[in-house]
């Protein structure tokens, strides 16, 4: 989900380094999806980025002072992938290795930090994470999703849906499917509630407004970032919907709402049309603290 949110060169340059590419001509609407087959009997390397907000947060991490453990589970077979001409896919791992850059410290330096650590203080590191969340849908006319996870600072939510066709990693169902854009098909509403207070205050009932929230969720009304798709691929299988609960949306960190007192966020929806599941990602800020205690992860 969050690689079709890349620019188009983005996603061009990161297909270089993972799948590869072939020859076929490439557009704004699929720029990442030519990438060449891998066919029985062969392997390919591939390089790929974690999707970690730790990892990518800007700021070194003290490797010494903060040993960090990598967990990886991988899905289903063709969770991901998609077959080549109605062959059976079957694949599997061999040689993994972690490709990391490292930089070394002076020992004076290194010595400062150790000091700073002993004498009581802290190393705060502040960054964002992810919470990922399923659920087939009962009704496809009125629908809610309630979320107990609770959360200090929660930034906002992305929202994808799935009809059964294809991978619901890279297939986001819209009802229009593609179809022409307007009052009478574009029907779908939706609504986010925690407690009593709700977002926005009136149901967001059309696709232009569903981007509109999706490009103050990610900044992208600020020009920081254009998405490498269409609007005909947004309304076809590209929808992800996006809410903010930031009070300076895409101007300060840590002004999100707090989940924790008791409130329940739910998402409420409407005329899903052939929409059998549901994803939600919640963004939410955290710290992670570094002392002579140990490592403590405020979320």
């Amino acid at each position: 989900m969050f690689s079709t949110l890349l620019p188009a060169n983005l996603r061009m340059n990161n297909l270089t380094e993972g799948w590869s590419g072939n020859n076929v001509a490439i557009s704004i609407d699929e720029p990442a999806d030519n990438s060449t087959a891998i066919f029985a009997g062969n392997a390919r390397t591939l390089c790929v980025q974690l999707l970690s907000p730790f990892l990518s947060q800007g700021k070194m991490i003290p490797m010494s002072m903060m040993p960090l453990t990598l967990e990886l589970e991988l899905d289903d077979l063709g969770a991901a992938l998609v077959s080549v001409s109605g062959a059976e896919i079957n694949w599997e791992i061999t040689r993994p290795r972690l490709v990391a850059s490292v930089v070394d410290l002076d020992h004076a330096l290194a010595n400062s930090y150790a000091k700073h650590l002993l004498d009581g203080k802290s190393l705060p590191i502040y960054t964002r994470s992810l919470y990922s969340i399923k659920s087939s849908i009962s009704s496809t006319q009125t629908f809610s999703f309630p979320i107990t996870r609770g959360f200090t600072r929660l930034s906002g939510v992305y929202v994808t849906l799935f009809d059964g066709g294809g991978n619901w990693v890279d297939r986001f169902y819209h009802p229009l499917v593609g179809g022409q854009n307007n009052a009478e098909r574009d029907t779908m509403s939706w609504n986010m509630t925690i407690g009593s207070e709700r977002w926005p205050s009136f149901d967001c009932d059309s696709i232009q407004e569903c981007f509109y929230r999706l490009r103050l969720l990610t900044s992208n009304h600020l020009g920081n970032v254009e998405y490498g798709f269409s609007s005909a691929e947004y309304s076809a299988n590209h929808f992800i919907l996006g809410q903010t609960f930031e009070k300076g949306a895409g101007q300060s960190s840590h002004t999100g709402i707090n989940t924790r007192s008791g409130s329940m966020l739910t998402l409420n929806f409407k005329k899903l049309g052939a929409a059998q599941m549901i994803h939600a990602v919640l963004v939410y800020d955290q710290v992670v603290n570094l002392s002579a205690a140990g490592v403590e992860v405020l979320d």
